[in-house]
């Protein structure tokens, strides 16, 4: 699966550039992630808390391969640290940076409130991937 990802990838990147296989790819995945999210939301009956998060979440990365913890600031923020990928292996930072649009839909479709965005890869020669898990502002404010 993660070799014909990565080849996927590089075919799209090669016939419309890096920014705009990045642009497209992060749109179309983010939207996946999303519907999956939703799905899991329902099925594993998840609720708004940051427990009801970590469970599902390590459901459904247990399944890829990922090994990950989450650091919580506060009810409202976190750090997602994945400490192993067995994808890694096989990606590149292109793919990453693609890929991991799925996992902030994931987020963002098991908890509607919470934003995901990755700041550091593996691929790209860090010692862990990194996400921020914050909550949407427009809820903070509510």
């Amino acid at each position: 699966m993660a070799q014909t990802q990565a080849k996927l990838v590089e075919t799209l990147a090669t016939s419309v550039g890096h920014d705009e296989a990045v642009k497209l790819g992060r749109e179309m995945l983010f939207s996946v992630g999303q519907d999956l999210g939703k799905q899991a939301r329902s099925s594993l009956g998840v609720g708004d808390s940051p427990k009801d998060l970590t469970r599902a979440a390590k459901i459904l990365y247990h399944i890829l391969g990922i090994e990950f913890h989450l650091e919580w600031h506060d009810q409202s923020s976190a750090t997602l640290i994945i400490d192993r990928c067995a994808l890694a292996e096989q990606y590149s930072k292109t793919t990453c940076e693609i890929m991991s649009a799925t996992d902030e839909g994931v987020i963002n479709g098991l908890q509607p409130k919470l934003t995901m965005k990755f700041k550091e890869y593996m691929t790209s020669g860090c010692k862990n991937c990194r996400a921020s898990i914050n909550l949407d502002q427009k809820e903070a404010q509510n």
